[in-house]
């Protein structure tokens, strides 16, 4: 399928799925709205999400991601923390946002830390670039050079990105 009509058929099913009315529609109304750089979608939705479940910590994890792409990271790094809260054995993902957070707070050093401890209880593709960037704003420039290789050779073994 072309990319045009991926987006169609996801948008069809979307639809489907609302129709429901769950965190899970909301969810992926909020990541869908977020990919498309419509970010204040993205949030409202992940915010009808946390209505119907307030406890979820996947609804708190998603409203950070759609905080931090509309430019909000501290915001998103207290959803996140939310969510560690309510899943205290949160999977590594949640590091990574939190890094990611960190780095749009200029918290280099934080998120330089919390995105190695990420890349250690993971395989997520996307975790060494972040370090990498996080590494040259710190002028850690061999180390940023062996995040580089680490997001290829995950790149190279998954065959995709993000």
């Amino acid at each position: 399928m072309s990319r045009a009509e991926i987006l169609v058929k996801s948008e069809k099913y979307l639809h489907q799925a609302m129709k429901d009315l769950t965190p899970l529609a909301h969810f992926v109304a909020s990541d869908m709205r977020r990919g498309q750089g419509r970010h204040q979608d993205s949030i409202t939705e992940t915010a009808h999400a946390l209505a119907l479940d307030a406890g979820d910590p996947v609804g708190y994890l998603a409203m950070a991601r759609a905080l931090i792409w509309a430019g909000s990271p501290a915001e998103g790094a207290e959803f996140i923390k939310k969510a560690m809260r309510h899943y205290p054995n949160y999977p590594p993902e949640y590091l990574h946002w939190l890094g990611v957070a960190q780095f749009g707070m200029e918290r280099f050093e934080e998120a330089a830390t919390t995105l190695e401890e990420s890349i250690r209880r993971s395989t997520y593709t996307e975790t060494p670039l972040w370090l990498a960037a996080t590494y040259g704003h710190l002028r850690r420039v061999q180390e940023a050079m062996n995040a580089i290789k680490m997001f290829d050779e995950r790149k190279a073994k998954t065959g995709w990105f993000f």
